[in-house]
């Protein structure tokens, strides 16, 4: 009664494993005795054991339902915490047909402590992270006293696990951490934002120096073009023209230096240097008289 709570098959079985042992059971070492041949005939390894049918038919139920899987996985490992205050809930209900859970006192509490120790927390967890894809992290989570942001999901996986979840009943933990991970994530999306944006205001304003330091180099080489240096490189050329196009003129008067008319001409082209093109059309006429 101790080990099985009067559940019936689990009471008949283990008094006939208790006969047919070899162990002589002593008075003063019953407790001690049984409770070794519970743990090695039923619990190790229980799969495997004679009570394996009874116990997958427990393990079945609470596992069948996939929608609620979750939620009913959450309240059972309350009751394993701690008894649960009968509310008349559908989860509770439902935990309550699976046999593993009894009301006794306005509590759930599990069934008998061989429930108790296959079905235990552990073997919750591992259910878990076979169903749940986000069942470590948010266990680790858990275990942190909800502190450890790390465990939280990120992207592709908070979506992943949110698209998980659509439909199904789960935990309040479940909810929990979901919603913890979801405004994690939206406090770090705003924050590259801000950071984007400062990013952006710095580059403006980079972008703002650089122009007007390019206007400013710009305006320094108008003011020397113009100045008092300019002028003079401006002039230079102007009367180096003027004195080689009249010593032209006068070769040209004379007819005396005709071989270096042509060469007088370079000159002047030379003398006057480089000018801008304009988008004016510029017409040449050449006739006998100038060649």
């Amino acid at each position: 009664m101790y080990w099985t709570n009067g559940q019936p098959f689990l009471t008949q079985r283990l008094c006939q494993q208790i006969l047919e042992s070899d162990i002589f059971i002593s008075n003063g070492n019953e407790q001690v005795l049984v409770a070794q041949l519970v743990q090695a005939q039923v619990i190790s390894d229980w799969e495997s054991q004679d009570v394996s049918v009874h116990l997958k038919t427990i393990r079945d139920r609470i596992l069948a339902d996939k929608e609620r899987i979750s939620r009913l996985f959450g309240l059972y490992q309350q009751v394993l915490d701690n008894c649960v205050d009968i509310n008349d809930t559908f989860e509770q209900a439902q935990l309550r047909l699976t046999g593993l859970v009894v009301e006794k006192q306005g509590q759930l509490q599990v069934a008998n402590r061989i429930y108790a120790n296959i079905f235990n927390r552990h073997w919750v967890e591992r259910q878990l992270e076979r169903l749940c894809p986000y069942a470590e992290a948010m266990n680790a989570w858990l275990a942190s006293e909800c502190q450890d942001e790390s465990r939280l999901l990120r992207g592709k996986a908070l979506i992943d696990a949110q698209t998980w979840a659509t439909g199904k009943s789960l935990s309040d933990e479940d909810y929990k951490f979901l919603a913890t991970g979801q405004q994690a994530e939206k406090k770090i999306i705003e924050a590259e934002k801000r950071l984007a944006e400062e990013q952006l205001d710095i580059l403006e304003e980079a972008k703002f120096q650089l122009t007007a330091s390019v206007q400013k180099v710009r305006s320094n080489r108008v003011s020397n073009v113009y100045g008092n240096q300019g002028f003079r490189k401006i002039l230079a050329p102007s009367l180096s023209g003027f004195f080689i196009s009249g010593f032209i003129a006068i070769l040209s008067y004379v007819s005396l230096l005709n071989p270096l008319d042509n060469i007088a001409n370079d000159l002047l082209i030379q003398s006057r240097g480089a000018r801008d093109w304009n988008d004016e059309l510029i017409i040449i006429g050449v006739d006998n008289r100038t060649l």
